[in-house]
């Protein structure tokens, strides 16, 4: 790897009760209380501990030992895991060499959003699990992210925080993708047209596709598509698509002051009260209401932090 300057990095102590906040990490990023935040780590973290959030990690100097509920593990330069927040887990340095590591701190209910798109079962499998949820990233994969992450390390730029926050998802859903190749191989046995259209309808604006638009980027019929998408992923396109517009919609309700009539429109609904009604179906709350817990739960974490 080529040198770079030292990344800034950020050591949180362990709690008594050992159990590490996510807040504590959200409030010292420059973005907020936003739905993930990221950290470098050069130094022992060998004080036993479980999280309120899920973490990532990713090896990408030295080695280090990983002690995880009870077992170890020796992880490499290019090793990542997802921990989840009940694993007891801790790490210390393998030999007298120093070592980094880049963690992703992720909320519960973001995750289980995030992997709801691909199969409601799947957070719960996840979440439940007794296998290491560990995967491998290759020589090339690891210097992308060193790259992107030294980037997003250094923004500050408080007045385009959707946009930086809308990039560290970016990458994040990168890592989860080799997660999900290397860990779960009968889902990614689909046709590569199918791998195909789900990275074009993840693109930024694709939740405005149509039917016929969709169609074009497959070599089926609407019906015979609709048919092979729920085959190969469990759930209908139109929910699909469905579930795609609402998470845009969260994101515009945090992190925008647009009216809830404006995001609405935004992302394809014309009816308001349709839209309030299927918004409260999915996440058992109103667009109004997530808007408000979200500005009182920020306020919130602000002044306990000031205090």
């Amino acid at each position: 790897m080529d040198s770079f300057e030292k990344p800034i990095f950020t050591d949180i102590a362990v709690p008594r009760d050992r159990k590490v906040n996510v807040a504590d990490f959200l409030f010292s990023s420059p973005w907020g209380d936003c739905d993930l935040a990221f950290t470098w780590s050069h130094s022992d973290f060998n004080a036993p501990h479980t999280h309120n959030h899920w973490e990532l990690f990713i090896i990408v100097e030295g080695t280090v030992v990983h002690s995880l509920n009870g077992k170890e593990y020796s992880c490499e330069r290019g090793d990542a895991q997802l921990i989840r927040p009940a694993d007891l887990h801790s790490f210390s340095r393998a030999t007298t060499k120093d070592y980094q590591q880049i963690n992703f701190l992720i909320k519960s209910d973001f995750l289980q959003r995030y992997f709801n798109v691909y199969d409601e079962t799947l957070y719960t499998q996840l979440e439940s699990g007794a296998l290491p949820l560990k995967f491998k990233l290759s020589e090339p994969q690891l210097q992308s992210l060193f790259y992107k992450m030294l980037a997003l390390q250094t923004v500050s730029d408080t007045d385009n925080i959707e946009q930086n926050v809308f990039h560290a998802k970016v990458v994040f859903s990168s890592l989860i993708q080799a997660f999900f190749e290397q860990n779960f191989s009968e889902p990614y046995s689909a046709p590569a047209w199918l791998k195909n259209l789900l990275n074009e309808l993840n693109k930024p604006g694709a939740y405005l596709l149509t039917a016929r638009e969709i169609t074009r980027l497959t070599p089926f019929s609407y019906s015979r598509l609709a048919y092979l998408f729920k085959k190969y992923t469990n759930k209908t396109l139109n929910n699909y698509m469905l579930n795609l517009k609402l998470l845009h919609a969260q994101d515009r309700l945090r992190f925008t002051n647009l009216t809830t009539l404006e995001i609405c429109s935004e992302i394809g609904f014309s009816s308001l009260s349709h839209f309030n009604h299927i918004f409260k179906k999915t996440f058992q709350i109103t667009p109004s209401h997530y808007r408000a817990q979200f500005k009182s739960r920020s306020a919130d974490n602000k002044k306990e932090h000031s205090e």
